[in-house]
């Protein structure tokens, strides 16, 4: 399976990452980890969607941040979008639970704005594939 990311995902990213001391910089082999101990199916069953349809799901999971040594309670929340037919997963937003740059939630509808974002990157060719077997590195 392929895993791309829109840019409000990899600035997401970009900003936990950014300072190790803040408690965030094992958030790639985080996501990594959680992708890699799943199967598709396992993945479609769990926590929150927040969109359905035939051909695609979006959905709301819980990952552990190893860092802080948190649980998947409280540590990050990452945003997907599964794709059934091509078995793409583009990744929309990660966030903390905790800490510098923690929030409790995304706002109602914000899903719709990661979406509205992918199809206009995808559209433009602008997702980056990355390698979920190597701390999300872009290919």
């Amino acid at each position: 399976m392929d895993f791309h990311s829109i840019s409000v995902f990899r600035i997401s990213l970009e900003e936990l990452c950014h300072k190790p001391k803040d408690g965030y910089p094992s958030c790639c082999e985080d996501i990594c980890t959680f992708f890699n101990s799943y199967t598709d199916a396992q993945i479609e069953a769990l926590n929150i969607n927040l969109y359905s349809d035939a051909d695609f799901y979006i959905k709301k999971v819980r990952i552990k941040n190893s860092d802080l040594n948190l649980s998947a309670r409280d540590g990050y929340r990452l945003i997907f979008l599964f794709d059934r037919n091509l078995k793409v997963c583009s990744l929309l937003e990660i966030y903390p639970k905790q800490g510098k740059y923690g929030k409790s939630n995304i706002d109602k509808g914000e899903h719709i704005k990661f979406l509205q974002k992918y199809i206009e990157e995808k559209k433009n060719n602008t997702l980056i594939l990355h390698d979920i077997n190597n701390g999300l590195n872009p290919i």
